[in-house]
C-alpha cells in the first residue's frame, strides 16, 4: 500500500513539473541572449536547441527546422516551443 501511495503522489507531481519548464526561456538583454531553465537566467555559451529543432546562437541569431532565420532583438522572449513574444512574457507581464 505505502508503494501505491509513493507513485501516485508522484503522478500527481509531474504535470507541475511540465508547467514549470513552460516557463523556461531565452531572451535579449542588454544586447546579450540570455536563457531561464529551471528559474535560473545566465548568458548563453554555446548554441541552445528548442524542444522544436529550433537552434539559438550567442549573437542572438534563430535558425527554425524549416530553415527560417531571424535575429532576436532587445526584449524578445523566444519560448522553449519556439514562440516568440515581443517586449512581455507569456503571462502578460513585463
Amino acid at each position: 500500500m505505502g508503494l501505491a501511495m509513493v507513485v501516485m503522489v508522484n503522478a500527481q507531481a509531474q504535470p507541475e513539473q511540465k508547467k514549470d519548464m513552460k516557463k523556461d526561456y531565452i531572451t535579449m538583454k542588454d544586447g546579450k541572449v540570455m536563457q531561464s531553465k529551471d528559474g535560473n537566467v545566465a548568458e548563453i555559451a554555446e548554441d541552445v536547441t528548442l524542444d522544436n529543432g529550433t537552434v539559438v546562437s550567442k549573437d542572438g541569431t534563430v535558425k527554425t527546422k524549416d530553415g527560417k532565420t531571424i535575429t532576436l532583438k532587445e526584449g524578445d522572449y523566444l519560448w522553449m516551443d519556439g514562440k516568440i513574444t515581443h517586449g512581455k512574457k507569456k503571462d502578460g507581464e513585463r
